[in-house]
């Protein structure tokens, strides 16, 4: 059973510092957040660099609302799903430790919620193509956690 397994299923609580060298600020964390969402708003297509952002951010962000969710995907097997073109199967291995739910309404708009467990709640967002929604969603919810650390 790895760590992620114990705390998701006994509740039980690691102590780890909410920063290590390798993790930036929560400020910083923000702000990256905050781009994606910005890029999410104004794009048509998820681009390569949008997924690997997020994968980026889950992998250093503040551990308290990083560490449930992150993705069991290594870099290079995200590089290899883009690499084929498969954006929407790399969308969803990003959220793959979430909660989420991803919807096509009959206009072709997808829709995605997401919930974190530090989020306690589900954010949504829309877009034109299934990897843009749930990266929005995914997006919304660390900005929303990461507003009040």
């Amino acid at each position: 059973m790895t760590a992620r397994d114990r705390v998701l299923q006994t509740g039980e609580r690691l102590q780890f510092p909410l920063h290590t060298a390798a993790q930036p600020p929560c400020e910083q964390t923000l702000q990256q957040v905050d781009a994606i969402v910005g890029e999410c708003d104004r794009t048509a297509a998820a681009s390569g660099d949008l997924l690997r952002q997020v994968h980026e951010i889950l992998g250093t962000g503040p551990a308290r609302i990083c560490f449930p969710i992150r993705p069991d995907i290594s870099r290079g097997s995200l590089e290899a799903l883009l690499d084929a073109g498969a954006f929407e199967s790399a969308a969803l291995r990003l959220v793959s430790n979430c909660g989420y739910m991803l919807s096509r309404g009959g206009d072709g708009l997808f829709i995605a919620s997401v919930v974190i467990p530090a989020a306690g709640r589900d954010y949504s967002f829309s877009g034109p193509s299934a990897e843009l929604a749930l990266c929005g969603a995914l997006a919304v919810s660390l900005q929303e956690c990461l507003a009040v650390e």
